[in-house]
């Protein structure tokens, strides 16, 4: 499937208008803010970016590499995987040598599914 490069744009745009959650300005939040103020809730578990630390996010569109798991949040689906495949990428020296010659790029781990029913806790886990 060949993607044109305004397609692809548009897609990163949208993506980043959800995880704002329609605000002007799109905030990455850390563990610790959505832990401690409940930004992700049991009953209305809206998208929300989890980084390292609670800032704004400028050009999340030009300054990502995203990785796709089209699966909701459920322990079965070990996404816990998909953090030690990220956790070794950084041990390839050429994928290494791209990050230090983009220093603004950054890694996002997309999950597009919800919570599911009864799986609160592994969420939590996951973000811990």
């Amino acid at each position: 499937m060949n993607i044109s490069k305004r397609n692809k744009i548009n897609a990163y745009l949208q993506l980043e208008k959800i995880l704002s959650r329609y605000k002007k300005t799109l905030v990455g939040y850390s563990v610790k803010d959505v832990i401690d103020n409940k930004l992700v809730n049991k009953m209305n578990p809206r998208p929300i970016l989890i980084g390292t630390k609670t800032r704004a996010i400028h050009k999340f569109s030009s300054e990502n590499i995203v990785f796709l798991q089209p699966t909701r949040i459920i322990a079965r689906k070990r996404i816990e995987v998909s953090f030690r495949l990220v956790k070794r990428l950084f041990l390839d020296p050429v994928f290494i040598d791209h990050l230090e010659k983009n220093p603004n790029l950054k890694l996002t781990l997309l999950i597009t599914g919800p919570i599911a029913t009864g799986q609160y806790p592994y969420f939590e886990k996951l973000i811990d």
